[in-house]
């Protein structure tokens, strides 16, 4: 007679206990895999729709541009790049994208955001002592004129007593450490 609690089957699997066991077991990974893909599904879904809404609103300001036509090219190179990179960070003014090769790409969706790409352009390339700016430079990308910058480690404060006095004038204190480990802004 065997102890309460221990099999002496050879075969664990002909056991009442044990096979009741594996079923049980059996079914909470199926249930699992199911809720894995539930869960994956869902996330899908809401990528979709988060897309959906962005291109909702980068589509009601290409409608108040008048680009003569340039605004298919960049309607077209961002649902392009959101193919190939994945949904884009949205601002006010401009789609940015991270390449994944160290930089983030910066499409401007309205007269503003091709200001702003200029104005950091130009930052950067003056390499202001007072606020400096990540590393940039422009480029075009299927005829749309695009910034091209380093992407860098965003730099959470609590207080803006903790950085320099220079973050104050940058928007929103959108700051990051550079490859080099310099701070440096990301957005004007």
């Amino acid at each position: 007679m065997s102890k309460p609690g221990v099999c002496e089957a050879k075969d664990p699997t002909t056991c009442r206990h044990h096979g009741t066991q594996a079923v049980i077991e059996q079914a909470v990974q199926v249930r699992d895999i199911n809720d894995y893909f539930a869960a994956r599904e869902a996330d899908a879904e809401e990528k979709e729709r988060q897309r959906e809404f962005i291109f909702s609103l980068i589509e009601s300001d290409l409608k108040k541009v008048e680009w003569d036509g340039y605004e298919v090219k960049v309607r077209s190179l961002i649902h392009s790049l959101t193919n190939k990179y994945g949904t884009p960070k949205i601002g006010r003014t401009r789609a940015v994208f991270d390449s994944q090769d160290g930089n983030v790409i910066k499409v401007p969706f309205n007269d503003e955001g091709e200001m702003a790409n200029g104005y950091e352009h130009k930052a950067g390339k003056q390499q202001d002592p007072y606020i400096p700016v990540a590393a940039n430079h422009f480029d075009q990308i299927d005829g749309v004129d695009v910034l091209v910058m380093e992407k860098v480690r965003e730099h959470r404060f609590k207080s803006y007593n903790d950085v320099p006095e220079w973050v104050g004038s940058v928007d929103s204190g959108q700051v990051g450490y550079d490859r080099n480990g310099n701070l440096v802004a990301y957005d004007l």
